[in-house]
């Protein structure tokens, strides 16, 4: 297979480090791990899981996926005092929660909850998808940006219009087309800039 066994490789020895520094042999210890790189593992090799090319990695996929859905359950706040609550770790060592790595996440848990079918991984969706996202929209609507520090502040370090449209590629570009949140509401192809619309959906 060349090169997708190269990287099929590459992702069940690296995942879910960000970086690999081959000068030195090891992972950049400065970004360590994170959810983010763990949900599109899980992604790919759900996709492997699936294709009879990879049959004979089947068991080793199965366990791959699961290690890479527990840890990032480990990366999720679960503090509901918090406003990062159902949000995650943008980094293992970070203490920053920010909208991508919220919306990017729930598909890798619901492809990890596809295949083992366990509750914890469909349930952490919903708490990323159904309250930590709707936070951040509703930051937007009053004028925040789009992340929270596990100490409850808003950090205003980015302008509304780029937070407005990072949510907006988020739901438009991937979740919604490919199923991943539920269209509650009517007028969803058409957001405010400040994201009145894409709250509506989570309400």
């Amino acid at each position: 297979m060349g090169a997708l066994q190269d990287y099929f490789d590459f992702v069940m020895t690296h995942a879910p480090y960000f970086y690999w520094l081959p000068d030195t042999e090891e992972h950049d210890p400065t970004w360590g791990r994170g959810a983010f790189v763990a949900a599109f593992a899980i992604d790919f090799l759900y996709e492997c899981y699936n294709d009879p090319r990879f049959d004979h990695e089947k068991t080793n996929i199965y366990n791959k996926i699961v290690e890479l859905a527990d840890f990032i359950l480990t990366q999720q706040c679960t503090d509901p005092a918090k406003k990062a609550y159902g949000g995650f770790k943008s980094a293992e060592t970070s203490t920053y929660y920010y909208s991508v790595d919220g919306g990017r996440v729930i598909p890798g848990l619901l492809h990890a909850y596809a295949l083992t079918n366990t509750a914890g991984y469909l349930n952490a969706a919903k708490l990323a998808g159904g309250t930590f996202l709707k936070t951040i929209l509703q930051f937007i609507k009053e004028g925040h940006v789009h992340y929270a520090d596990i100490e409850k502040k808003t950090v205003a370090t980015c302008l509304r219009f780029a937070t407005s449209n990072t949510v907006r590629k988020q739901f438009y570009g991937y979740l919604l087309p490919n199923g991943y949140v539920e269209r509650v509401s009517r007028g969803i192809y058409k957001m405010t800039p400040k994201g009145e619309r894409l709250l509506e959906i989570l309400n």
